[in-house]
């Protein structure tokens, strides 16, 4: 009988969870730094000595439904931005894992790559909102571990 109510409050606490990241998944200023600070993406597609493993979270829409995928690999085509799904697909049944994707800059939700020198990873806003929560020499020490810059300074 203790398994029943132990299961009740994880679905509890799963469902709180998941219901703040979705409402913290972008906040405007998250939104605004993310698309103010693209240039600096951009500039790490168009020259690999600048960064290397661009990433981008991206909004995918498939008539009613939609759905949050990372993209690996990504370059420019044009307006677009064009990568490999590198999250499992839930939602939007016609996508596949490693499936080539293009979107728009309108649906791109965050943006990371690595400095190949420093091995800095730049963007990754979502991780960079999460660690505002800490307390600052956390905060600090985290960012150092998994090398986490943020906004790029160059």
């Amino acid at each position: 009988m203790l398994a029943v109510p132990l299961f009740r409050k994880v679905i509890a606490t799963c469902s709180i969870f998941f219901v703040a990241l979705t409402s913290f998944a972008a906040p405007p200023s998250m939104d605004n730094d993310v698309k103010t600070t693209l240039v600096y993406f951009d500039a790490a597609l168009a020259n690999k000595s600048y960064g290397i493993y661009p990433r981008l979270l991206v909004i995918v829409r498939d008539g009613k439904r939609k759905e949050i995928f990372w993209l690996g690999d990504v370059r420019k085509a044009g307006d677009f931005y064009v990568g490999s799904l590198t999250t499992i697909p839930v939602q939007i049944r016609n996508a596949k894992l490693g499936q080539t994707i293009s979107v728009k800059k309108k649906d791109i939700l965050d943006w990371s790559y690595q400095d190949p020198v420093s091995r800095k990873i730049y963007g990754n806003y979502g991780a960079c909102l999460e660690l505002q929560a800490l307390p600052v020499e956390e905060k600090l020490e985290q960012m150092d571990y998994w090398g986490l810059e943020c906004k790029p300074s160059k």
